[in-house]
């Protein structure tokens, strides 16, 4: 018997153990992100003549249809596990994820029914993915929170290269379709839901269902207290409207979340395109080489970008209350970094060369990343701060993940040779740095130098683990970064 802990919570032993399971779902739900760089290899290099102008829309669909469904998911997500167990609401979602995928996996190219099937499995993933970091408030030890958050959303990276590895033996080992990798992860979630479906409620349910709005990465519609949707309806356009007086009140959160949402729709380009980007460039490895060395690059060189990021912008004091000028300055240096490969990878011909232009972007723009939380935690207040995690990943979403990537994907089919395209489009990516780097520099400028006694958020200083959990919960569902 697991037995239980002071509090009615289980015990330690039996919470890592589901703080294991959720890393394997979290794995579960970016594999096909992996898989989706994959098919873009073999669309680009094998099947392009055959789709024609199709080509690019289908790679983007595979993206674009699956962010609008983690943004339509993430909407209707609170009201669902106020009104149901989330043991049930999980089990559910994980069942529907694995048909879709599944269905997609044995279906043609066809693009209407690929994106419909592409937005069900996101509206299935957005589930999990917003109840996750609800359930690491509730059941880890209050001194490693930001450890266990890291934890889970380590599935993350993690899943899309395990992705990406499976789909590239299967289509350039074993010379068969990407889609059986996706097959295979529809089967690995049946186990995972069915011991989902097992585990003990009270290791999976919150207890504490008052305080959901304030701690569900997701808007809720309805309240457990019987009020009618009319009255909560109301009480979700009040919300909207504090958090945009917040907002008016401090133009740096708008500059901040403009840079990022601009950086994610980089980051998305390039989760389709740097595989065939790469084995494209002169003296590339085999298309299997090359695909596995893109995948490794796009997991391992934000990470490396974050920890670097964090490191120095705590050596110049920027995660101190109020110092906010501090925190943009290195913001600026590692954004006009990443700028830097815009120009490059105009002259940037051979593998190597691109290589070191992708390795250069996703470290600059890994490096904000730390530094935008701990100037976005200081600015938004701290009631707030659930709200405003979920609108900007709405944001990033509809445009970092769809319209942009869209608007490209239209100039791409212009072209007559997927080369001449697929350069193009990864040109346009990198220059959309530009304006970031722009909208930084202009916020450092007006940023006053001195510094207040405390921030917004109620909080003196931010620590490693404060920046550790915030970070984690916010790119869970953002995996192009």
């Amino acid at each position: 018997s697991l037995g239980d802990c002071p509090g009615g919570l289980p015990t330690h032993a039996a919470r890592r153990v589901t703080l294991f399971l959720w890393v394997v779902v979290v794995a579960l739900m970016h594999f096909d992100r992996g898989a989706a760089s994959v098919a873009a290899m073999d669309i680009v290099l094998n099947r392009y003549e055959e789709m024609e102008q199709l080509s690019f829309f289908y790679l983007v669909a595979l993206l674009a249809w699956h962010s609008i469904g983690l943004a339509l998911g993430s909407m209707v997500a609170g009201a669902a596990f106020q009104r149901a167990s989330a043991k049930m609401v999980l089990v559910l979602s994980l069942a529907t994820n694995a048909i879709a995928l599944f269905l997609l996996g044995v279906q043609a190219h066809g693009l209407v029914l690929t994106a419909l099937l592409r937005a069900v499995s996101g509206i299935a993933a957005s589930f999990p993915l917003a109840y996750l970091p609800l359930w690491v408030d509730e059941f880890s030890p209050v001194q490693a929170r930001g450890r266990w958050m890291a934890i889970v959303q380590l599935g993350t990276p993690a899943g899309q290269f395990l992705g990406v590895f499976l789909a590239s033996i299967v289509t350039f080992g074993f010379k068969a379709s990407w889609r059986y990798a996706v097959i295979v992860q529809a089967l690995a979630l049946i186990p995972a839901m069915l011991y989902l479906l097992v585990m003990p409620a009270r290791q999976i349910d919150v207890a504490n269902l008052a305080s959901l709005s304030a701690r569900l990465d997701s808007p809720t519609l309805y309240s457990s207290e019987g009020s009618t949707s009319i009255g909560h309806l109301h009480g979700l356009l009040r919300e909207v409207r504090e958090m945009l007086q917040a907002v008016s009140r401090n133009p740096l959160t708008v500059s901040i979340s403009t840079v990022l949402c601009l950086l994610h729709s980089t980051g998305a380009g390039l989760a389709i395109w740097t595989g065939p980007y790469l084995a494209l460039g002169d003296g590339a490895p085999p298309p299997l080489a090359a695909v596995l060395v893109s995948g490794f690059t796009l997991a391992a060189m934000p990470l490396l970008g974050t920890c670097a990021g964090a490191v120095l912008c705590e050596r110049w004091e920027g995660f101190k209350a109020g110092h906010h000028a501090a925190a943009l300055r290195v913001a600026c240096a590692f954004v006009g970094l990443a700028a830097l490969a815009a120009p490059a990878s105009a002259v940037a011909a051979g593998f190597a060369a691109r290589l070191g232009v992708v390795c250069l972007w996703l470290f600059g723009a890994g490096a904000f990343l730390p530094i935008s939380v701990g100037i976005l935690m200081t600015a938004m207040p701290s009631y707030l701060r659930s709200f405003s995690a979920i609108s900007s990943v709405l944001v990033f979403h509809l445009v970092g993940f769809v319209l942009v990537p869209g608007v490209v994907a239209v100039s791409m089919s212009c072209f007559s040779r997927s080369s001449h395209g697929l350069g193009f489009g990864v040109g346009v990516a990198f220059w959309t740095t530009a304006p970031a780097a722009f909208l930084l520099l202009l916020a450092y400028t007006r940023e006053p130098r001195s510094s207040a006694p405390v921030g917004l958020s109620g909080v003196d200083d931010l620590t490693f683990g404060d920046i550790s959990y915030e970070l984690a919960r916010r790119r869970m569902s953002t995996s192009p970064l």
